[in-house]
Parts: structure tokens; C-alpha cells; sequence
């Protein structure tokens, strides 16, 4: 007897299952997705809008200083300089602010910087504090102009 052999049909194939592989993507997808990349590393290489270079400025930086040894007038001059090289310094304008509401009395000069200080951070953490100062510092320059409201008119 002959032996007979069953020949089994062949399996049908799968579907082998494929992973991600970047060379396996379409020339405009890779290239899209590297651009993409690209664009956001470059929007990560630009400054924000803080506070993190006005700071380092080397004007400013002696200004603070010369606050620290009380010294008003070389603080002042440091913080114009400062005001100078960059005409955008928050910090500067601010400074600025307080010497001349409290250590070189002019609620004018006071008022400048401090609204310049505002309109540069309009999300300062102190701004109802900064606005307290400017109103009272708006107040004195009336009282400056107009004269003190309690003197007697003559």
C-alpha cells in the first residue's frame, strides 16, 4: 500500500504588524513632523517678556547696590543709565519710583516711573500697591500745585 500524503493547503498570511519607524513614513510627513520640531525649538530659543535680563543688566545691578548703602543720588544716576541701555526695564522704572517717592521727594517723577512700570508689567504682582503710590503720589503734586488744602486763604 502506498502511502498517500494530504498536502495541507498553506496558512493564510498575516498581516505582519508594523511599528513606527521614521524611515517608513511618506518623504512629506517625515518632513512636516521635522519642521514642526524645528519651529517649536526655535519659539523656546527666544527671551519671554519677564524680568530675567533687565536684571542682570550691570546699571541696574549697581543701582541695587548703591540702594543697599543708602546712597540715593548714585542709585538714581545707576538706574537712568540703566533706563539708557534699555529704555523697556521694568525693574529700572521702578526703582526709580521709589527713590522719588520716598528718598528724593518729586510725586511728578514718582508718577512717571511708576505708570512707565505698570504700562511695561501690567501683571506685576504689586500693582495695587504701585497704584496706592501713584495716587498718593498724584495727591502730593496737588497739593504742591494748589497749595495744602488746610492753609487759610487770604
Amino acid at each position: 500500500m502506498s502511502r498517500k500524503t494530504v498536502d495541507n493547503p498553506p496558512l493564510p498570511r498575516r498581516k505582519e504588524l508594523t511599528y513606527f519607524s521614521p524611515m517608513k513614513l511618506p518623504g512629506r510627513c517625515f518632513g512636516l513632523l521635522s519642521v514642526m520640531l524645528l519651529c517649536l525649538l526655535w519659539a523656546g530659543c527666544h527671551p519671554t517678556a519677564d524680568t530675567s535680563q533687565e536684571d542682570k543688566e550691570p546699571h541696574y545691578l549697581a543701582g541695587r547696590r548703591l540702594v543697599q548703602q543708602r546712597d540715593w543720588k548714585g542709585a538714581e544716576r545707576s538706574f537712568h543709565k540703566s533706563l539708557e541701555a534699555n529704555p523697556r526695564s521694568s525693574l529700572a522704572h521702578y526703582e526709580l519710583g521709589v527713590i522719588y517717592l520716598s528718598h528724593h521727594p518729586n510725586p511728578a517723577a514718582a508718577v512717571y516711573h511708576m505708570e512707565r512700570y505698570l504700562a511695561l508689567k501690567p501683571d506685576a504682582v504689586n500693582r495695587n500697591e504701585v497704584r496706592g503710590h501713584i495716587d498718593a503720589a498724584r495727591r502730593d503734586l496737588a497739593a504742591e500745585i494748589h497749595g495744602t488744602p488746610d492753609a487759610p486763604s487770604l
